[in-house]
Parts: structure tokens; C-alpha cells; sequence
């Protein structure tokens, strides 16, 4: 006996239901967010991908800065700590 049947959601075994039995049903945690959605959510939120974009822009120009000889290492360590603490509160 197909499971259909068992739950009373079809009758007949010989042809298939005219609707899939969990069509209209209603969620009992409709209120309650997955947890992936809201990862998703966060990762793919335009406002913060622009400003990732734009911090990392920054860090690669104090990098090449850096390189170059016009700040000092411990200067672009120190602004490459704060730029990175700001991309991971995002």
C-alpha cells in the first residue's frame, strides 16, 4: 500500500494523485528564518559586497604604497589590521 494511502491523501493505487500531497500545506515555523537564508542574505547583500570591494581596493593601494617605500611596514600592518577587522564586522 503506497504511503499516500496510508496517510489518506489519495485513494487509488492505480493512477498517481491529480496533486503532490504536500501542496497547500502550511509551514509551522513560517516566522523562523533558515539559518542559511540568512548567511545568504548577508553574504550577498549588494550594500556590503560594494563596500568589501572598496576595502580591499584600499588595502591593495596601501600595499603597493608599502612596497614602494612611502609608508612603513609597521604602518601598513597596523592599517592592514584595521581594514580586515572592518571587512570581518561586515
Amino acid at each position: 500500500m503506497g504511503t499516500l494511502i496510508q496517510m489518506g491523501k489519495h485513494s487509488s493505487t492505480d493512477e498517481p494523485p491529480d496533486k503532490p500531497f504536500w501542496q497547500g500545506r502550511k509551514r509551522s515555523h513560517s516566522s523562523v528564518k533558515s539559518p542559511v537564508k540568512k548567511v545568504e542574505e548577508q553574504l550577498l547583500s549588494p550594500s556590503k559586497v560594494s563596500l568589501r570591494s572598496e576595502l580591499l581596493d584600499q588595502l591593495s593601494k596601501w600595499h603597493k604604497l608599502n612596497e614602494s617605500g612611502v609608508i612603513t611596514g609597521s604602518e601598513y600592518e597596523e592599517l592592514k589590521c584595521t581594514i580586515l577587522q572592518d571587512i570581518k564586522q561586515l
